[in-house]
């Protein structure tokens, strides 16, 4: 058999031993995950051949067995909107990842920032300029990477205004920031389109908004789909046959409704809804809602 070339990083092999590890996956399951994500054509012979060096010189396995992903829930939120969120989401996460004793890494599901100030779309007569809204994001972004920081981030359309807004005018990403370096994310934040964990696959879900938008797309992915994206929706839908159980869920937002950022949803009869997930594995899944005492008598609220 022809020897296969490995086209990513040794950084990327020790974290596809750890997915093996942590999940008892064969390498042919590996391959597969692979592939789908960096669009190769590994065999399991292959990565077998490719990762086993790595295995031996990182003692991956003996390091995971002590905390395997899979022995507590992922927590899983997105679409917070900075600076526009819900000014009690954060210690909204905090509490749950506390309650339900989540696993240390979580999944962000994209539009961590809204970028009002420089979308193509009209801006609120109340907005604050480019630089304005910028800092406060920086802000907010500083302060949730310390909350959490180990979290594997999907891309959103709201995350990409800036790199959009540059290529319409011609720029290539050589003249751009990436969306790492712009908010000076950790290396423990790990961005990409999408990520999949213990069998479960996360994205943001463009496309994905209409109604059984979620489960639509996990019979698509042919795995169980946590989204993010469309405000309104939020919770856990399942589909089954003879052969398997999977599930396609919502993670909500984290938005604050009165946030001008938001004034075009004023007349929109389907409200957002609040709150984050807690994945337990691919074939269950729970919503939390973030509790009334949140916007009223617990914390209080204010408008932006």
């Amino acid at each position: 058999m022809k020897k296969a070339k490995w086209y990513g990083s040794r950084q990327d092999k020790v974290y596809w031993c750890k997915f093996k590890a942590a999940n008892n996956y064969s390498y042919g399951q590996i391959a597969i995950f692979c592939n789908e994500a960096n669009g190769t054509k590994y065999t399991g012979s292959q990565m077998r051949d490719m990762l086993k060096r790595v295995m031996k010189d990182c003692n991956v396995e003996q390091k995971i067995e002590r905390v395997k992903i899979s022995d507590r829930p992922t927590l899983a939120f997105g679409d917070m909107h900075y600076p526009f969120e819900h000014e009690h989401f954060n210690k909204f996460l905090q509490d749950v990842d506390k309650e339900y004793n989540c696993a240390d890494t979580k999944v962000c599901m994209g539009d961590m920032v809204d970028n009002h100030a420089v979308s193509r779309h009209t801006n609120s007569h109340r907005s604050k300029g480019g630089m304005d809204e910028y800092h406060l994001t920086y802000e907010k972004i500083q302060e949730i990477t310390k909350i959490f920081p180990n979290v594997l981030y999907c891309m959103g359309n709201h995350d990409a205004i800036p790199m959009r807004q540059a290529q319409s005018i011609g720029l290539t990403d050589v003249f751009v920031k990436s969306f790492s370096e712009c908010w000076n994310l950790p290396d423990t934040w790990d961005v990409r389109p999408s990520h999949k964990v213990n069998g479960v696959k996360y994205k943001h879900g463009m496309g994905c908004g209409s109604d059984n938008g979620d489960l639509k797309s996990a019979k698509n992915d042919n795995m169980s789909t946590v989204i993010g994206h469309a405000h309104t929706k939020a919770g856990v839908r399942y589909g089954a046959n003879e052969e398997r159980a999977l599930f396609g869920a919502n993670a909500g937002c984290g938005i604050d409704v009165g946030a001008y950022a938001f004034e075009y949803q004023g007349e929109y009869v389907v409200k957002p809804v609040l709150g984050c997930l807690i994945v337990y594995n691919s074939t269950k899944a729970l919503f939390v809602p973030m509790d009334i005492d949140y916007y009223n008598n617990k914390y209080g609220r204010s408008r932006k």
